[in-house]
């Protein structure tokens, strides 16, 4: 609803949504399948006296005539089939705080570290000035894996950006990555120009 409508009450302007159900067939020979998919996204604005937003998304899959876990048995077998215990996924749930301007940030819970080619945690991400001449972010948590365990693995990583000259957007991020179960530490250093 616009925002000029004072007849509305707040949360009309400020918390959208968005639900979309799938069914899909597949057939090939005698082998058929077929499933159920929900995709739910859920978005508050500027709550709080503009100080809070919030966002949530996530799959339901349901398969509804059943299928083996093993391709040479189904040909319609894929990776979400093998774990017929995990079929729903939260992709994100976070909730983030920050002055009205947008200058500094403080984002808790299930997210996607953007800077850092989409790092999906269970975390906090700290950003200041992103959008000033220089400005930068810290962030930490547990890497989320629908499909391995990642007890005791963490990660984290901090990125620098600025506007070195007019129309540019630079950025230096530094990301590390430690998996418990192999005792290994990944590192990657990013520049963006």
């Amino acid at each position: 609803e616009p925002a000029s409508n004072p007849e509305k009450p707040w949360y009309y302007r400020q918390i959208s949504g968005q639900s979309r159900t799938l069914y899909q067939y597949n057939g090939a020979g005698g082998d058929r399948d077929s499933d159920f998919y929900e995709y739910l996204f859920v978005r508050g604005t500027d709550l709080g006296a503009k100080h809070l937003d919030f966002y949530v998304s996530g799959k339901m899959h349901r398969d509804l005539d059943g299928t083996s876990t093993s391709l040479a048995d189904d040909v319609f077998a894929g990776i979400e089939d093998t774990s017929l215990t995990v079929q729903d996924y939260l992709y994100q749930a976070y909730v983030e705080l920050h002055d009205p301007a947008k200058r500094y940030r403080a984002r808790l819970g299930r997210q996607y570290i953007d800077i850092a080619d989409s790092l999906h945690i269970d975390g906090g991400q700290f950003i200041v000035f992103e959008n000033g001449r220089v400005g930068g972010r810290i962030f930490f948590g547990r890497p989320v894996s629908y499909y391995s365990s990642v007890s005791g693995d963490w990660a984290g990583g901090v990125s620098l950006s600025g506007r070195p000259w007019n129309g540019n957007q630079s950025s230096l991020t530094y990301v590390r990555y430690h998996d418990e179960d192999r005792d290994i530490e990944d590192e990657r250093y990013t520049l963006d120009v």
